[in-house]
């Protein structure tokens, strides 16, 4: 895939430029296309696509890194003096 494509973070400008992202799931189809610029907006996670270096208006893959945490609340408290 690093010779023939080119991954690079979803914009506006790609959605625009490219044609519309299709993987053949009506959800994640919608998602790539409509709703991951918002995600990205309300900093919710950050889309990331690889375009075809021979035909850069084909949206080969997508992913979206969530932006999430870890819950540590609830977990036992270790200190330095229980040992």
């Amino acid at each position: 895939m690093d010779e023939d494509c080119v991954m690079v973070k979803l914009n506006h400008d790609i959605l625009s430029h490219c044609h519309k992202f299709e993987c053949g799931n009506s959800d994640l189809d919608e998602f790539f296309n409509e709703d991951a610029i918002l995600y990205d907006a309300e900093l919710l996670g950050k889309t990331y696509c690889w375009i075809l270096k021979d035909s850069p208006n084909t949206i080969l893959a997508a992913f979206t890194l969530a932006n999430d945490s870890i819950k540590t609340y609830g977990m036992p408290i270790l200190s330095a003096c229980s040992r």
